[in-house]
C-alpha cells in the first residue's frame, strides 16, 4: 500500500533543488524519504553525491537491504551517512530510533554516520517551500 501518489508532487530538477539546499541558511544535512527514494535512483545519486561533502546525508526507503543489492544500489553507498531500509508498519511504530517502524533496519554508513548514531533524535523535520517559506514536521537530528 503506498501512502503518497507515485503520480503526485511537482517535478524539479536536481539544480533546482541543490539550489534550495544551498538557500537555507544552518542546514548541516538532508533526509531523502518517499514516495521511494530509490524508484529515481539517479537522481538521487547525483543529489546525494552533489552534497556529501558539505551535508549529512540521511536516505530512508521502503526497500529492504536485499531487495537494494538487485537495484545496483552499491554506486550511491558512500554518498549517504545513514540509512534507513524496509516497508513502513504503521503496527510497529517507534520512535526516537532513527525509524519509524521496529521492523526497519539503520545503517550508519560512515564516519560522520556513526558519530550522528550517539546524538538524540528530536521529533521534527524541517521543510522548506520554493518559495522559501518552511513547515516543520516528521523527525531529524
Amino acid at each position: 500500500m503506498d501512502t503518497w501518489d507515485p503520480a503526485g508532487g511537482q517535478d524539479m530538477s536536481i539544480e533546482d533543488i541543490l539550489n534550495q539546499i544551498k538557500m537555507s541558511r544552518d542546514l548541516d544535512g538532508i533526509t531523502i524519504t518517499g514516495g521511494e527514494p530509490f524508484d529515481q535512483l539517479e537522481p538521487v545519486y547525483w543529489l546525494c553525491r552533489s552534497v556529501s561533502k558539505e551535508l549529512s546525508v540521511f536516505v530512508t526507503t521502503g526497500y529492504t537491504t536485499s531487495e537494494l543489492i538487485r537495484k545496483d544500489f552499491f554506486k550511491i553507498w558512500s554518498y549517504i551517512d545513514i540509512l534507513c531500509t524496509g516497508p513502513f508498519e504503521k503496527d510497529k511504530v517507534c520512535s526516537g530510533e532513527w525509524r519509524g517502524s521496529s521492523n526497519q533496519q539503520i545503517y550508519f554508513l560512515t564516519e560522520l554516520g556513526n558519530k550522528q548514531s550517539t546524538m538524540p533524535v528530536i521529533p521534527k523535520e524541517i521543510i522548506v517551500a520554493p518559495n522559501g517559506d518552511s513547515l516543520q514536521t516528521g523527525f531529524t537530528v
